[in-house]
C-alpha cells in the first residue's frame, strides 16, 4: 500500500468529498423529518427512532456507495476491505440517528416538527462530521484520497452523483422556501423556485464538473508541455501538404535548426531520399489509422541542415485537429547505437571466431553452481560429447570420481584478477577413456555478469613422453652405471690379479720346497722323534700340508677365475646381436658373480645346466645382464634362509628353444601385481631401493634376441620366470642353404 505524506495533518485532501456526504447527510435527515413527520409523531419513541435511522442509512447510502466503488476501482484496497469500510460507516449513521432520535422530544418539548426536523439534522450533521472526518485521515493514510475529480473519470458515476444532488437540492430549496415565504401566491413562489434552484445547483456543478474539469484540462496541458519540451526524441508535426507546424528542441537539437527556420519547410528534407520516404510515412500512417494498436516504426536515413546523414528510428501517427489531418512524427537519432551495435557484433564475431579455433578446450562456469554455460569445439573432440549434452551439466560428467572433488576445490578458490591451475588431473572420455588433462581458471565478466573462463588441455600425450623420456634417461643411468662398473671392475681385476698371481706361483714354489725339505724332515723326525714347526707337530703338519698348499692354489685359482668372470661381464662389446653364446657358460658366470649374495640370502640353491653346449645367438653381455636380474630378483624375494632358489636350463625339443628357468619359493605377487610387473617404475621393493627397471631392461633385452619371457606367480608359493631363447643350430638348419 502506498502512504501519501501530508504537511498539514489536521487537514485531509478530499474534503470536496468529505463536504458532499456531510451535506447528502443533512439534507436527507431534514427532508425525512418533514416528509414523514405526521407519521413519525403517531409512532412509538423506539420504532420511529428505528424508521428515521432506516430511511436515512438507505438514502444515504447511495453517495457512499460511490464513493467506495470509485476507492475499489484503484489499486488501493481489495473488493472485501472497501465493502467492510461502506457497512462500518453505515452502521455508524444508522447509530448515530437513532440515538438523535431517542433524545429528540427531550431536546426539543412541544411536538414542532419543523424545528424537530432542523434539530435532528444539525446534530446527526455535527455527529457524524467526527467519525467522517476519522475515516478520510485513514484512507489517506492507507491508501490514498478519492477527491471529486476522480469521479470525472467514470461518467455513469458522476452522471448518477449529479441528479441525487439536483433531487436533494431541489428538496432542500422546496422546504426552504416554504419556511421562509409562508403563504405568498404561486406566481411569486415559482420565482424564487427557479431563483433558488439555479442558485444551489450552480455551486454544484462548479464543484463536480466546471472546476475538476478546468484541473484536469491544465494538468493535462502542463504536462504534455514538459513532455515536449523535455523529451531527447525529435517531435514534428506536418500538415497534409507536407510542411512542418511544431518543432520540439529534441528536434532542433538533433537536426541542428531553429523552430523558426524548421516551420514552414518541407519535412522531406529531414530525410535523405525525402519524397519517396515521405510518401511511404504517409501511406503508413493512413494505414494505421485502422488498426491502432500497430504503430508504423521504420529505420530511415536523416539528414541535418548542414548534410550530415544519420540513421534515424522513426514512427508516425494520423492525428486531427479542428476537422483537418496532421501527422505526427517522433524520430530518434540511433546513429552511435548502430556504430555501438556494429562494434559488438565485430567483438562478437572476433571473439567466437578465437572461441572456437582455441587448440585448447575452453569451458564457461556458472560463478556460483559451477554449472558448464557454454564450451568450445575443442571440448566436444576432446571429450566426445555434443554441446547440448554438456550445457548444464557438472565437472563431474568429464572428471574421474576420484579428481572431481580437486576441481570443485580449484574453482570455489577461484578469486577475481586471479587465476588457478591444476595440472595432471584424470579426465574422462564419452566412451569411458581416461584422459590426462591440465586446467587454468580465472573469473572474466561477459555481458556484465561474472564467468568462471577454464581452458583444458590435454596433456596425455606429453605425459607419456615425459614418461619415456624419464625410462630412457634411467636406462642411460644404468648404462653408465654399467660402464663405469665395468672400468672398475677392470681396474680392480688388474690390481687383484697381479698379487693373485704371485701367490699362485709362490704358492707351488714353496710346495716344491717343502717336497723336498720333507725328507730332511723325516730323517730329523726318526733320529730326535717329533717337533714343532711353527707351533704345532711335525707329525700333524707332514699330514695336512698337501692340503693346505692345495687350497692356496685352488682358492688362487678360483679368485683368478671369479675376476675373469666379472671382466667378461663388465667388458664393452659391441652391440651386434649375432654372436654365439653358450647358455651354460653364461649361467655359470652369473653363479659365480652371485656367489655371495646368493649365499648370504638362501641356504637352498641348486643349479642344473643343460646337457651339451646350449649355444644362442646374440650377446653375451645382455644376457648374461638378463641371468644375473633373474638371480638377483629371486633371492631378494625370499623371506628367509629357508626358502630356497632353482636355475635351470634345458632343450625344448618340440619347439627348439633353450629354456632358462629361475623358480623362488618367496612371498610370490598378485594377480593386480603381475599386470604391472614388467612396467618401467614399477617396483614391490621400494622400501629396499627397487627402481622397478630391471624387468624392464630384461623384456627389452629379451624381445631384441627374438625371444619370450613370460612368469607364474601366485600369492605365498613363489614366482617361476621362463626365458626361452631360439637354438642357434635350429636357426642355421631353418636357414636357406
Amino acid at each position: 500500500m502506498t502512504r501519501i505524506p501530508t504537511k498539514n495533518r489536521r487537514t485531509i485532501a478530499s474534503f470536496g468529498t468529505y463536504a458532499f456526504l456531510l451535506v447528502s447527510i443533512f439534507i436527507t435527515e431534514l427532508a425525512v423529518m418533514d416528509l414523514g413527520g405526521p407519521l413519525l409523531l403517531r409512532l412509538p419513541r423506539l420504532p420511529a427512532a428505528l424508521f428515521d435511522a432506516a430511511i436515512l442509512v438507505a438514502v444515504f447510502s447511495l453517495p457512499l456507495l460511490l464513493f467506495c466503488q470509485r476507492l475499489r476501482s484503484g489499486e488501493f484496497g481489495s473488493s472485501r476491505s472497501s465493502w467492510r469500510l461502506f457497512f462500518r460507516v453505515l452502521a455508524a449513521i444508522f447509530l448515530i440517528e437513532f440515538t438523535v432520535m431517542l433524545l429528540l422530544p427531550t431536546l426539543v418539548p412541544g411536538g414542532d416538527m419543523e424545528r424537530m426536523g432542523l434539530v435532528d439534522a444539525l446534530l446527526t450533521l455535527l455527529l457524524s462530521a467526527p467519525p467522517l472526518w476519522w475515516l478520510f485521515r485513514q484512507l489517506e493514510l492507507r491508501y490514498r484520497s478519492v477527491p471529486l475529480t476522480d469521479y470525472l473519470n467514470s461518467p455513469p458515476m458522476l452522471f448518477v452523483l449529479l441528479l441525487f444532488m439536483v433531487f436533494l437540492l431541489d428538496l432542500f430549496q422546496e422546504l426552504l422556501l416554504h419556511l421562509v415565504l409562508g403563504g405568498q401566491e404561486p406566481s411569486s413562489h415559482k420565482a424564487f423556485h427557479a431563483f433558488f434552484t439555479t442558485l444551489f445547483i450552480a455551486p454544484v456543478l462548479w464543484l463536480l464538473v466546471t472546476r475538476p474539469l478546468s484541473r484536469m484540462a491544465l494538468s493535462e496541458q502542463a504536462r504534455t508541455r514538459a513532455v515536449y519540451a523535455q523529451v531527447v526524441d525529435a517531435v514534428i508535426t506536418f500538415d497534409a501538404n507536407g510542411l512542418i507546424e511544431c518543432f520540439n528542441p529534441g528536434a532542433r537539437r538533433i537536426f541542428r535548426g531553429s523552430t523558426e527556420e524548421m516551420a514552414g519547410r518541407p519535412v522531406a528534407s529531414l530525410f535523405k531520399d525525402g519524397e519517396r520516404e515521405l510518401e511511404r510515412l504517409t501511406r503508413a500512417a493512413l494505414s494505421s489509422v485502422k488498426d491502432s494498436d500497430k504503430i508504423p516504426n521504420y529505420e530511415l536515413p536523416g539528414c541535418r541542415r548542414d548534410g550530415t546523414v544519420m540513421n534515424m528510428d522513426v514512427s508516425i501517427s494520423r492525428i486531427e485537429t479542428r476537422g483537418r489531418p496532421e501527422f505526427l512524427l517522433i524520430m530518434r537519432d540511433i546513429t552511435e547505437r548502430r556504430l555501438a551495435d556494429e562494434a559488438l557484433q565485430s567483438s562478437e564475431l572476433r571473439f567466437r571466431q578465437i572461441f572456437e579455433q582455441s587448440d585448447d578446450a575452453i569451458i564457461f562456469l556458472h560463478p556460483r553452481n559451477h554449472a558448464i554455460l557454454d564450451i568450445n569445439v575443442t571440448t566436444c573432440d576432446m571429450f566426445g560429447y555434443r554441446r547440448e549434452e554438456l550445457v548444464g551439466k557438472n565437472l563431474a560428467q568429464i572428471s574421474s570420481a576420484e579428481d572431481c572433488l580437486r576441481l570443485e576445490a580449484l574453482v570455489r578458490r577461484v578469486e577475481k584478477g586471479e587465476s588457478s591451475q591444476l595440472e595432471n588431473f584424470a579426465g574422462l572420455h564419452k566412451d569411458g577413456t581416461e584422459l590426462i588433462l591440465s586446467i587454468r581458471c580465472k573469473i572474466m565478466t561477459l555481458l556484465d555478469q561474472d564467468v568462471l573462463y577454464c581452458t583444458v588441455r590435454n596433456v596425455t600425450e606429453r605425459v607419456r613422453m615425459e614418461a619415456e623420456a624419464r625410462e630412457i634417461q634411467s636406462k642411460l643411468i644404468q648404462a653408465n652405471k654399467m660402464t663405469a662398473l665395468g672400468l672398475m671392475v677392470s681396474g680392480v681385476a688388474h690390481e687383484i690379479n697381479n698379487p693373485n698371481n704371485f701367490i699362485l706361483s709362490n704358492a707351488q714354489m714353496l710346495e716344491k720346497i717343502w717336497h723336498d725339505a720333507c725328507k730332511i724332515f723325516r730323517e730329523y723326525h726318526r733320529e730326535q722323534g717329533d717337533f714343532c714347526l711353527g707351533g704345532m707337530p711335525y707329525s700333524q703338519i707332514e699330514a695336512h700340508s698337501p692340503q693346505l698348499f692345495a687350497g692356496i692354489v685352488d682358492g688362487s685359482r678360483r679368485i683368478s677365475e671369479i675376476v675373469g668372470n666379472l671382466k667378461s661381464f663388465a667388458r664393452k662389446e659391441t652391440v651386434a646381436l649375432d654372436g654365439e653364446v653358450d647358455m651354460n657358460q653364461v649361467s655359470r658366470s652369473a653363479v659365480s658373480i652371485l656367489r655371495h649374495e646368493i649365499g648370504r640370502l638362501t641356504d637352498h640353491f641348486s643349479f642344473e645346466q643343460g646337457e651339451g653346449p646350449l649355444s644362442v645367438r646374440g650377446n653375451r653381455q645382455q644376457l648374461g645382464q638378463v641371468v644375473v636380474n633373474l638371480l638377483m630378483n629371486a633371492c631378494q624375494a625370499l623371506p628367509d634362509r629357508t626358502r630356497g632358489v632353482k636355475l635351470a636350463i634345458f632343450l625344448d625339443p618340440e619347439t627348439r628353444e633353450v629354456v632358462l628357468t629361475v623358480a623362488d619359493e618367496g612371498c610370490g605377487m598378485s594377480p593386480e601385481e603381475g599386470k604391472l610387473i614388467m612396467e618401467p617404475f614399477f617396483t614391490t621393493r621400494v622400501d629396499s631401493g627397487g627402481t622397478g627397471l630391471g624387468l624392464s631392461i630384461c623384456r627389452s633385452i629379451v624381445k631384441a634376441h627374438h625371444g619370450s619371457l613370460d612368469f607364474a606367480s601366485a600369492p605365498g608359493r613363489g614366482t617361476t620366470f621362463h626365458l626361452r631363447l631360439p637354438l642357434l643350430e635350429a636357426e642355421k638348419k631353418d636357414a636357406p642353404q
